[in-house]
């Protein structure tokens, strides 16, 4: 699988960025987008993702006819496969809090937000938005924690896991 990956010093949101992307192509491989920083990341029902810089920001975006038919619901899905990337990579058992929380300690230590685009042709393509805390836990309502790990790494470590299931 050929990975188109935009890595990115600032941007609004890799999810918006990926978007933009998918509405002017046809997209006929996975698109990644990381970032080091966003200052208006998307959150579960429209609250805002704080987004301290140095934390993973990811965007996943693939067709949904790719995706492998067990992999309903895809917030869960890609939640699952977060876990082994982090257990992989730091030894460390996260839990997921439905529908999208990842959780460690009863702390959120990240979140999975899903949408689908439609790319220039029409295609169904799925949008994976992942943000972890791996330097810096952001203060919010909730109680929050971090994973320390390399985010690269992490991102790099869930894509190819993700491609075990296509």
């Amino acid at each position: 699988m050929r990975l188109i990956w935009h890595d990115l010093e600032s941007v609004d949101s890799t999810q918006n960025f990926a978007k933009k992307i998918i509405k002017n192509f046809v997209i006929k491989e996975p698109i990644l987008v990381t970032a080091r920083r966003q200052n208006g990341g998307d959150g579960t029902n429209g609250h805002l993702w704080k987004s301290p810089s140095g934390n993973l920001y990811a965007t996943f975006c693939i067709s949904k006819k790719t995706l492998p038919k067990n992999a309903e619901p895809i917030s869960i899905f890609a939640a699952e496969i977060m876990k082994k990337a982090i257990k992989n990579l730091t030894k460390i058992e996260i839990e997921i809090k439905f529908p999208n929380d990842l959780m460690l300690d009863k702390k959120k230590c990240g979140g999975i937000l899903c949408e689908i685009e439609n790319d220039q042709s029409g295609a169904e393509i799925m949008c994976i938005g992942i943000g972890i805390n791996t330097k810096k836990s952001p203060k919010t309502s909730q109680p929050t924690t971090k994973i320390d790990c390399d985010p690269k790494k992490l991102i790099l470590e869930w894509v190819e896991i993700f491609k075990n299931y296509i």
